[in-house]
This record gives C-alpha cells, sequence and structure tokens, in this order.
C-alpha cells in the first residue's frame, strides 16, 4: 500500500442509533433551530421537516488557490451558449492579401503608427508585422481565462517534448502576425517593444461573392448532398489557402543524363508528369 494511503480514515456509515437520533431530532445542533416533530403530519410540517439539514460553514480555507475573492454581486449572473455557423466562410469574406506585396523600408518601419494604420480592417492595404511584444505583469490576472498571441512551444512541464500551440502570459520575441490581430492585442494592454519587419500588400474582400453564392446554394438546397456539396466547395478553398506549398517540394541533384545502374538520371525525371524545371 503507497504510504500516502496509510493516514486515510475510511467513511463508515451510520450506526442505527446515529441514524434514529437523527431522524427524531427537534432542532439544529449547530444554530438550535427548531424542526417540527417527525409525528407531526401537517403539510406545512412535512414540507420544513429537514430545516435541521441546513448548511453551516463550519471552517474557512485560506489557501491562495481557492479563490477566496469572488464577489458573487460582481459576478455574471447568467450563462450564455453561443454557436457560430459558417466560420470558414466568415473568415474567408474578410479583406485578404492579394498583390503588391513589399517590404517597408527602414524610414516607413520607424514611422508606423500602430493607431493609425492598423484600425481599420476595410483598408485597401493590409500590413503583417514581426514585433516584440511586452505583456505587462498587470494584465496577468485580467487574461488569466484567455492570453494574446499564442504560441507554437513545448509546454513547461518536465517530460513533455510535442509542440504545442499554447495561450501564455510570456512576451513575445520576432512575433509574426497580422495586423488586426496587433491592433486587437494593443487595444487591450499589450505592448509593442520593438518592430522588427513589416510586410504590406494590397488587399480586398475579394473572395466574399463566391463564398456568398455558396452559402445561398447551400441554404436553398433540397437534401443533405447538396448542403454538404455548397459548405465542402467552401472548405476546399478555406484548405488550399492554408496550403503549405512548399512543403511540396521534390528536388533530386544528379549527375547523368542516362540511367546508371538504379540511380535515376536526369532523363527519367523530365518524363515525369510531376517535373516543373531544370536547372543546370
Amino acid at each position: 500500500m503507497p504510504s500516502y494511503l496509510k493516514d486515510v480514515v475510511p467513511i463508515m456509515p451510520l450506526t442505527d442509533e446515529e441514524i434514529l437520533r437523527h431522524e427524531s431530532a427537534t432542532h439544529c445542533f449547530i444554530c438550535e433551530e427548531s424542526s417540527p416533530s417527525p409525528l407531526d403530519s401537517s403539510p406545512n410540517s412535512q414540507n420544513m421537516r429537514k430545516v435541521r439539514d441546513h448548511d453551516h460553514i463550519l471552517e474557512l480555507l485560506d489557501d491562495d488557490f481557492v479563490h477566496l475573492s469572488y464577489k458573487p454581486e460582481e459576478a455574471i449572473s447568467c450563462l450564455l451558449h453561443l454557436d457560430a455557423n459558417n466560420l470558414y466562410g466568415s473568415a474567408m469574406s474578410q479583406y485578404l492579401p492579394h498583390s503588391n506585396f513589399k517590404w517597408l523600408s527602414t524610414e516607413e518601419k520607424v514611422n508606423f503608427d500602430i493607431t493609425q494604420w492598423c484600425s481599420n480592417p476595410t483598408s485597401d492595404v493590409g500590413y503583417i508585422l514581426e514585433v516584440d511584444i511586452l505583456y505587462a505583469q498587470e494584465l496577468h490576472d485580467l487574461h488569466d481565462e484567455l492570453q494574446f498571441c499564442p504560441e507554437n512551444i513545448v509546454p513547461p512541464i518536465e517530460g513533455k517534448r510535442q509542440v504545442k500551440l499554447i495561450p501564455n502570459l510570456f512576451n513575445k520575441n520576432k512575433y509574426v502576425l497580422h495586423y488586426r490581430n496587433l491592433y486587437q492585442a494593443v487595444t487591450h494592454g499589450l505592448k509593442i517593444d520593438k518592430i522588427h519587419r513589416i510586410l504590406s500588400f494590397n488587399q480586398s474582400n475579394w473572395l466574399q461573392p463566391y463564398i456568398d453564392l455558396n452559402t445561398g446554394k447551400r441554404q436553398a438546397a433540397k437534401n443533405t448532398f447538396g448542403n454538404d456539396l455548397y459548405k465542402l466547395f467552401v472548405n476546399a478553398i478555406f484548405g488550399k489557402c492554408m496550403e503549405a506549398v512548399d512543403k511540396h517540394l521534390n528536388i533530386k541533384l544528379v549527375s547523368r543524363w542516362k540511367n546508371y545502374k538504379r540511380s535515376r538520371s536526369a532523363e527519367s525525371l523530365t518524363a515525369s508528369p510531376h517535373f516543373q524545371s531544370l536547372y543546370f
């Protein structure tokens, strides 16, 4: 038996004498509040019979982790069940990059005003920034439930090695994000310590007509096939937009035009339907 189980006191059932004493109690043994007699069969008495079982606070925990600072008068007294539909379609209906990608000069980077250039989600020009962000200590309690700027990091737990996308309250170093995400973080108290690079581009809601067309077709669908078809038309475009094309490269280094033993030659590789280009 483990050592920590040796001092565990088992919970024993009540004896017959204790049950009888409980059922025949006429008052609360803590506050002396009266309880009707078990022999009284009147309706009001029956409803009040268990008054002796009401609760009392016997001892308050003084542990810092039990949140004794909870104030019920400041708590929200309602629960909301929220369900967002068409998340992919909604994201692709926003203003998205399409042309004129370029790095801002050092002078433009120095004069870049976050509040001026990043506050308009429908601007013709958008930005992706690489910045250092300070997460001030005074924001930690406020953002404890949901943090800005998540990172792909190894969990700071012994034995963990797998990289996970983790929201955290750490400062960010060379963090890359869209200007709308940066503006949201800054308006909630995060500070920009340094701007390393800024990529600008022209943007518009160029995918919105396609999304609206498929959304309308899906709403008008009369069966499950039609509903799923137009949903997948949207989801497929989302997947292609997220595709990392640079991971699809297959580069072969060869020194012969004709096949030699088991090694493939440049001649056979260029005959493949997947061949795109050749460099000497």
